[in-house]
């Protein structure tokens, strides 16, 4: 609403910056364009591909637009936006930005601002006096500590070299004036090294005082973690309005299954949003059958459906872990989802023997199995919610092979997609590059063209050709990510380095496969789980990829949603020691560029620094 009141008497739009390649920000996007439509507010949705663009973006838009107000979805919460985007040079005051950003820390000047406002999704207001002071870090967080932790004892030292230097001035002073009076003498020497050592101890305190506080600034801005799904915050703002409905409950189905998929959420906290969302659901199949005296998937029902395309339904359902089952067969669901694959191996002859006994226990044969999932009957079909299947997944260590899931359905099984398969469409399409069969390679106009791919994916009807297109290129990339992390593991092309593994993919194979992050980021999180189900240690994961066309590597580094990410700031703490260049990709501080041929050691010194 503070969104829609800003600046009513403004004639522009307001402005919608949206992170580029994140599925839960379109999510959000498509959300809060839903509830500005309702209240007749006019709109402009800019994608942008990071900081860079985002403050150049703002600076084109702000002044001729003049919006109403701006949103950031998914990006600028951990930025100083009064400096980035130069707020201060902004003629009208009463413009403000509103942020939508899953990531966190919030940046300690965004907190503070007048100008910016933070949607947080912190049951409690934040205790502001319990935060870090501000002034430590720099526009985009980071704290150097380690270079003021060494020079602390020369700041010392230098506080004590001007007190010295100036008793000693005294002293002599005093000596020539009294000429010989020795009593007197003595008695200033010892007051001026009285004088002398408090000051040298106020210098001391006033050091480590400094220097706690730098600590904890840089403890604060370490603890990089992502909060609870952006669409998901939406679509609770949107209960406050009183304007939710199933379409904002399905783009928030989307948003926590993006967070599951990439591994931003635990599991506990994924559970806890599907229950939330579970409830709502529940809520809207008791209104309508309370209006209609009917049950929300009678085929004379209209007012669930009426908020989505003509005939659709959303449901809640206990879901097998097979990425893509709808929409290829059950042996290669199976044979490729990386929960599967990560627990069975089943990139290797044991692991697909594995497959094969796990169908013989649920009674279909092979060539069965081999079918379009759509054209199994419902008797094949159910299998998979069989409680006598609890025994055969037990034997095989797969205890967790179900999950809370949403599907939006239409004419009951003719067509059906789950919100993980939406995730993965749309993620597909922003990795690939459609004209071309290959992963895209970051540059303003494809990425932008990308862009409106995976909007249109998200916002396509069951059976649309451009939903189907984004299934299969999902298909693709499904098996190529367990091909190239199978090849990675059996040919051990992974060092573990003290604390976290890397692997740097150099063969040409790779590189295809795995040039964009969110694909990068799905082959780490399946190469940790993979590892850890045969006995390994669990490490953080760093992968480094060529970007060929523009000459840089992309190093991407994940971590289990459990614990803090704080490779944003052993990267560049990394770089400062040995000079390498890197630059941010995107607005994760965890990914960033580096420059040709300081890849090894860029690493190297990374070890050094996690040490």
């Amino acid at each position: 609403s503070e969104v829609v009141r800003s600046r009513e008497e403004a004639s522009g739009p307001v402005l919608l910056f949206v992170a580029l390649d994140d599925c839960d920000a379109i999510a959000t996007a498509m959300s809060v364009m839903g509830l500005l439509k309702a209240d007749l507010v006019r709109y402009e949705v800019v994608p942008v591909v990071d900081h860079v663009q985002l403050a150049d973006r703002f600076k084109e838009m702000a002044k001729p637009a003049e919006p109403r107000s701006a949103v950031c979805i998914n990006c600028g919460g951990r930025v100083d936006l009064e400096r980035l985007l130069s707020l201060e040079t902004v003629e009208d005051e009463a413009l403000k930005v509103f942020v939508l950003d899953s990531s966190r820390p919030f940046h300690l000047n965004n907190i503070e601002s007048t100008r910016v406002q933070l949607f947080d999704d912190a049951v409690e207001p934040v205790d502001q006096s319990s935060l870090p002071l501000c002034g430590y870090e720099d526009a985009y967080g980071f704290v150097e500590v380690e270079m003021e932790e060494e020079s602390a004892g020369s700041d010392v030292e230098e506080a004590e070299d001007d007190v010295v230097f100036g008793s000693d001035i005294e002293y002599e002073s005093e000596a020539n004036e009294m000429d010989g009076i020795h009593g007197r003498s003595k008695s200033k020497k010892r007051h001026s090294s009285r004088k002398k050592e408090k000051t040298k101890k106020r210098a001391r305190q006033q050091v480590e005082v400094d220097s706690d506080m730098r600590r904890r600034a840089y403890d604060y801005y370490s603890s990089c973690h992502v909060a609870t799904p952006s669409a998901l915050v939406s679509y609770l703002l949107s209960m406050d309005l009183k304007k939710e409905n199933p379409t904002l409950l399905w783009l928030a189905t989307v948003g926590i299954a993006d967070h599951f998929i990439f591994g931003k959420s635990t599991n506990e906290s994924y559970e806890e949003s599907a229950s939330l969302l579970k409830g709502q659901l529940e809520r809207f199949y008791n209104e309508q059958e309370a209006q209609t005296g009917s049950k929300p998937y009678d085929s004379n029902s209209q007012s669930l459906r009426s908020s989505l395309d003509a005939g659709e339904v959303i449901q809640h359902v206990d879901e097998p872990r097979l990425e893509l089952l709808r929409h290829w067969n059950l042996f290669d669901a199976v044979l490729y989802s990386t929960y599967m694959c990560s627990k069975l191996s089943t990139w290797r002859q044991t692991g697909r023997r594995r497959v094969l006994e796990f169908l013989a226990s649920l009674g279909i044969p092979i060539r069965v199995a081999q079918q379009r999932w759509q054209h199994l009957s419902r008797e094949s079909r159910s299998v998979l919610e069989d409680p006598s299947l609890e025994r055969t997944l037990g034997r095989l260590g797969l205890d967790d092979f179900h999950r809370d899931g949403f599907v939006k359905t239409k004419g009951g099984y003719k067509a059906s997609v789950s919100a993980v398969d939406v995730v993965l469409a749309v993620a597909s399409t922003l990795e690939v590059d459609h004209s071309e069969g290959r992963c895209s390679v970051p540059g303003e106009n494809v990425w932008e063209s990308l862009f409106w791919k995976a909007y249109d994916i998200l916002g396509a009807a069951l059976g649309d050709v451009t939903l189907e297109r984004g299934m299969d290129l999902a298909s693709t990339m499904q098996r190529l990510l367990v091909q190239v992390g199978g090849q990675v593991i059996d040919q051990r092309a992974f060092v573990s380095s003290g604390t976290f593994r890397y692997a740097v993919l150099r063969d040409g194979q790779y590189q295809e496969a795995v040039r964009h992050p969110l694909a990068i980021t799905r082959l780490a999180h399946f190469l940790m789980d993979a590892l850890e189900a045969q006995g390994e240690k669990s490490k953080p994961f760093l992968i480094i990829a060529p970007l060929t066309e523009k000459g840089t590597w992309l190093a991407v580094a994940v971590t289990r949603a459990s614990t803090y990410n704080d490779f944003g700031l052993r990267f560049r703490t990394a770089a400062a020691k040995n000079g390498t260049k890197i630059v941010d990709h995107g607005f994760y501080p965890h990914i960033v560029e580096v420059a040709d041929g300081q890849e090894t050691e860029f690493v190297r010194f990374l070890h050094d620094v996690m040490g």
